[in-house]
Order: C-alpha cells, then sequence, then structure tokens
C-alpha cells in the first residue's frame, strides 16, 4: 500500500497456478475460483474515497475477465489499478492486453530470483523460474521505454527459504538494476497451513539476531524504496518472542479497505467490523461508523506477524 493513498485490495481468485509451501491457494484442496459480482458500486467507491484498487489472490492472471474487471475500476473514477502476479502468466501479450484494458502498475511476488528458492518456497521448477524472470525483465525493459511509467513493486515474503545474504542481496539488486519503484519485504505468518504443510520455513526464536543482521544488510545495500530499519527489528522482536505489535497503532483505519469472501472489511483477521456485504452500497456514514467501531476493535487485536501484509511501507508500528 501506498501511504496518503486510499485503496481498496480486492480477492479476485483463491485458485493459483504456484504450489507455495506457505499458502494455501495453491492446494486443490483449498483452491477455489470465486463466482460472485466484483464490481462494487461506485457509490461505495466513492463512500471509501478510494483511488487506487489492487487485485490480489490466488493468481488474479488465471481470470480470463481480469482485463473487464480493470476496465469497470479504471472507468468508475479509480486513478490506479494494479495486479498482484507471481509472474507465470504475465507474457508480453497479456501485459499488451493488461496495459490497453488501463492497469497502472504490477506487484511481482517473488521471493528470490534463483532456482533455489523459487523452488523452496514456491515449489516451482527450474523451467519456471526462468519463466517468471524473462516475464518479469521484458515488463521492466518494456517500462523503461513507455511515457507513461507503470509501477512496478515486489514484494517478497520473509521465510526460512531465502533468509541468507546471497538470496536478499539478489532481490535488492535486480530491483536497483531495473529501477523498481520499491522492494517490500513481509514476514511469512502461519494461517494453520504453514504449520501443517511446511513447518520448516517459520521462524524460530533464535532467528531473531539474524533477521537484524540481514535487515541492516538489505537496507544499506538498497538503492530503491524499501523497509526502513524500524521494520526489520519489529518482525525481529516479533519472531523472539519478546514484544507484540500494539493493536492501536494499526493503520488499516485510513481509507483502506479489503473485499474478500464476499464481505468488504478492514482486514482478513478482524470478523467486526466491517463495511458491508456482497451487492450492498455502502454510505459515507457508514463508512464514517465503521471506521469509528474499528478504531475501538483493534486494540483488542491478536497481532502477530500477518499484521505486516496490508500496511503501507512507512506505517510504524508501536511495540509493546
Amino acid at each position: 500500500m501506498i501511504k496518503n493513498i486510499p485503496a481498496l485490495v480486492i480477492d479476485v481468485t483463491y485458485q493459483c497456478n504456484a504450489s507455495c509451501s506457505y499458502c494455501q491457494w495453491g492446494s486443490p484442496a483449498t483452491g477455489r475460483k470465486i463466482e460472485y459480482n466484483l464490481r462494487l458500486p461506485v457509490e461505495t467507491l466513492s463512500a471509501l474515497g478510494t483511488k487506487r484498487v489492487v487485485f490480489s489472490g490466488g493468481e488474479p492472471l488465471l481470470r480470463a475477465d481480469l482485463e473487464e474487471l480493470i476496465s469497470y475500476y479504471r472507468t468508475s473514477g479509480v486513478d490506479s489499478v494494479v495486479v498482484i502476479t507471481n509472474g507465470l502468466l504475465l507474457s508480453s501479450q497479456r501485459f499488451d492486453s493488461l496495459l490497453a484494458a488501463g492497469i497502472t502498475g504490477v506487484t511481482a511476488s517473488l521471493d528470490g530470483v534463483t532456482p533455489e528458492v523459487a523452488a523452496n518456497a514456491r515449489g516451482m521448477s527450474r523451467h519456471q523460474q526462468k519463466k517468471i524472470m524473462e516475464n518479469f525483465e521484458h515488463v521492466l525493459e518494456h517500462r523503461k521505454q513507455m511515457r507513461r511509467t507503470p509501477e512496478f513493486v515486489i514484494n517478497t515474503v520473509l521465510s526460512k527459504a531465502n533468509m541468507e545474504f546471497r538470496h536478499l542481496a539478489g532481490l535488492v539488486d535486480f530491483g536497483n538494476l531495473h529501477e523498481v519503484d520499491y522492494v517490500k519485504f513481509t514476514p511469512v505468518f502461519d494461517d494453520g497451513y504453514l504449520g501443517k504443510h511446511a513447518p520448516w520455513l517459520k521462524f524460530q526464536n533464535e532467528d531473531s539476531a539474524l533477521i537484524r543482521t540481514l535487515g541492516r544488510m538489505v537496507v544499506a545495500r538498497a538503492q530503491v524504496k524499501t523497509n526502513p530499519p524500524w521494520f526489520w527489528n519489529a518482525v525481529a522482536d516479533i519472531v523472539g518472542g519478546s514484544k507484540k505489535l500494539k493493536g492501536s497503532s494499526c493503520g488499516l483505519d485510513k481509507g483502506q479497505a479489503l473485499f474478500t469472501h464476499g464481505e468488504l472489511k478492514f482486514c482478513a483477521w478482524l470478523k467486526q467490523p466491517i463495511y458491508g456485504r456482497l451487492n450492498e452500497t455502502v454510505s459515507s456514514r457508514t463508512v464514517r461508523e465503521a471506521q469509528s467501531e474499528f478504531k475501538q476493535a483493534r486494540v483488542q487485536c491478536e497481532t502477530g506477524a500477518w499484521c505486516f501484509c496490508l500496511q503501507d511501507l512507512e506505517q510504524q508500528w508501536e511495540i509493546t
């Protein structure tokens, strides 16, 4: 997310063509299509103040009608539409199609630039990783030639699969070389799937010092915008078990919304309050009331590593 730009994150599918060890959507047992209407009313977008829409999943490029969704939101007064993708289906033809529909940015889900990390974290073959890197490099080269440059962000999940300096340095160097807008790191978290299927990727208390050290190295090496030092220290504190994020400092009341499982809400982890449900039109009054309720509810939140996911890069948590 970007500071001071009200954003709406929409889950457009729960199917994926990757088999990330820490994510349930690549599993045939849990991955599924979304059949309900994903076009929120213009009145709801206006009430939320939405200026930016981010399509998430699963893998959004699996939707044949993704371009139609992009076009809908761009013609509904939204300034920016971004797609999060693992890159496997981001061919030059599909990228051109997305641009024609009105896309303004791509967020690359990339945990490492090497086949080793791709295999260990995401279940990708060497051939698949080669294709992914070729697709992203094509987009980045095409981006340099465009008059109106689309946003390009790298989003990396930190886990035991990539917590070596050579892996993180490779990502940062790739971002530096191609002058991406920023590289955002998010710690892996367990929603119940990771612990059952890939517990070896989870951080342990003893990883705290390593996280701090690698964080200092990454910040020093990055020539593009990336997570500040406090982020790495906060992750280390949580992993070390000594501290927790203070729920009252959560920044999701600042104009951001998430549309998932037919509900328009603040966060996937908080059941109440919500803005509204599928096919409801949300008013400005409803938004104000929900945001007021959220400020009270977040104080009691059970915080954890998942809380970094939807926050903007500059959101600084209080630690308790």
